[in-house]
């Protein structure tokens, strides 16, 4: 199994878990992101505080989220584009003309790029966050024993469910849950 993968535009062999340390170390506790739920619901219990560590690691899935909301955003920006040179009236042999004079080269290649970009953006989010309630779960293994309903608070709390099928908001930014990241637990509330 390799451990890196190729930038494609440079061809040099970049190591994920060295852009991670490399990310987590740049992050002091000035740029520490605070989870965005304060809410403490009903049954729900504080079963301890992060550490500076996982306090960076939720900073890096905050981080990590944006950027591939970014991606996402470019990708759909460079598809209407293309649609747009697509688009026009006409018979279907007429809209192919649109679509050989209209799309150009840089066009095609700008879009294979954010396509690229966005995959591995995408990958990457869901790496990092994986590793992040991977942390926590370690870190609280005795306070949680077997229950998917974990969560964090704005006060660095992280807190779990009183039953085991609690159904609590476990991840509160994107649309992944405990049960999408390791198939266990509810999907969040909305």
């Amino acid at each position: 199994m390799a451990d890196s993968t190729t930038a494609p535009e440079t061809g040099n062999q970049v190591n994920v878990l060295e852009i991670i340390n490399s990310r987590l170390a740049g992050l002091t506790d000035d740029k520490f992101h605070l989870p965005p739920f304060s809410e403490m619901e009903e049954g729900v219990i504080k079963i301890g505080d992060m550490t500076d560590h996982q306090k960076r690691l939720w900073t890096l899935v905050y981080l990590v989220d944006g950027e591939h909301r970014a991606s996402v955003m470019e990708l759909a920006r460079l598809h209407s584009q293309i649609d747009g040179a697509m688009a026009g009236p006409g018979t279907a042999v007429e809209r192919l003309k649109n679509v050989v004079s209209g799309v150009t080269t840089e066009m095609l290649e700008a879009y294979q790029a954010a396509q690229l970009d966005h995959s591995l953006k995408c990958e990457l989010n869901q790496v990092v966050r994986a590793l992040f309630w991977l942390d926590i779960r370690t870190c609280f293994l005795s306070e949680l024993g077997s229950r998917p309903d974990i969560g964090v608070r704005d006060d660095w709390s992280v807190v779990m469910g009183k039953s085991t099928g609690g159904g609590m908001t476990v991840i509160v930014m994107g649309s992944a849950s405990l049960m999408d990241i390791f198939g266990v637990g509810e999907r969040p509330k909305h």
